[in-house]
């Protein structure tokens, strides 16, 4: 009997779908199913010093919580033995997804999906190990790094008494401007896992995420009703986008409460569509990566 190819974006797919059925068995709120571990470091190539990207951050943070590695730092086998390193007997790796690009005769380009494993530093022996912990910038410098950030965004920022926080788009006015509404600072409370600070912040980089998929920024389809797949889809780029700003600003990220009312569109989307976590974590990514330039630009012009 022949055996099945392995799908790699299946697999990562499943293990997605497996946390969110896992919280809804439990009764859990949706909690944090692919950030955790490693404080909130985004994932690191410990070889070449390169941020891992898309659904790769996903894989590697997510692997970092099941399995309590300290570290956010990843490589290949050879990568670690180039470093001195010896990945223990036994020790199992983490797929990563890539791109390999192959030029047709034509001239045209066609992407291929490619994978390989990576293992954690702490499954390494003889290799220094540097966790996020011991690097870490004590909370109020990470704060204000935050606020920073934000400001820097050049995104409409609303305040009020409003126990709601919400991206209010641009109507068919063409002097309409979008904005982010959010509940005063001081509305927001400590949680097991976050301060009230954290947590404001992390509330708003939900809704900074959905702000960047404006037609005049990275133009990103969304929804018109809650409940409808393109919405669904688009609260997931948003939660990513908002993991990886966390874990970029090195915050813990709290979940909102009403993403609980998107697991079941969330598992439905991922079971029918598995491609759609490379999507949707490729769009977080480009959200992260958009917030960052703007970042660059206001460094440049100071």
């Amino acid at each position: 009997m022949k055996k099945a190819k392995f799908d790699v974006t299946q697999h990562v797919a499943d293990k997605l779908i497996a946390r969110m059925k896992e919280a809804k068995t439990n009764g859990e709120s949706w909690d944090k199913p692919w950030i955790g571990g490693a404080g909130f470091a985004l994932p690191v190539n410990a070889s070449t010093g390169n941020e891992y990207r898309g659904v790769n951050i996903f894989s590697l943070i997510g692997e970092a919580q099941a399995s309590g590695y300290a570290s956010n730092q990843w490589a290949s086998y050879k990568q670690w033995q180039s470093k001195g390193g010896q990945v223990r007997r036994g020790e199992t790796g983490t797929y990563i997804i890539f791109y390999k690009i192959i030029e047709k005769e034509d001239g045209s380009k066609l992407p291929l999906i490619r994978y390989s494993k990576v293992f954690n530093a702490c499954q390494v022996d003889g290799v220094d190990l540097v966790t996020p912990d011991e690097t870490r910038p004590a909370l109020a410098q990470r704060i204000e790094s935050a606020e920073t950030f934000f400001g820097n965004t050049g995104a409409d920022i609303r305040h009020s008494d409003q126990r709601a926080a919400f991206y209010r788009r641009r109507s068919t006015m063409a002097t309409d401007s979008d904005y982010v509404h959010m509940p005063s600072m001081d509305l927001f409370k400590d949680t097991a896992h976050s301060t009230a600070t954290e947590n404001y912040y992390s509330t708003l980089a939900h809704e900074v995420t959905h702000w960047t998929g404006d037609k005049r920024r990275l133009d990103r389809e969304k929804g018109s009703r809650f409940g409808d797949a393109k919405y669904a889809f688009e609260e997931l780029v948003a939660e990513f986008g908002a993991a990886f700003i966390s874990a970029h600003l090195d915050i813990s990220s709290e979940p909102r409460v009403d993403h609980a009312h998107y697991i079941n569109c969330w598992i439905e989307c991922l079971t029918d569509h598995p491609k759609a976590i490379m999507t949707a974590c490729a769009r977080a990514s480009d959200a992260l990566d958009y917030l960052r330039g703007k970042q660059e630009a206001d460094a440049v012009a100071a």
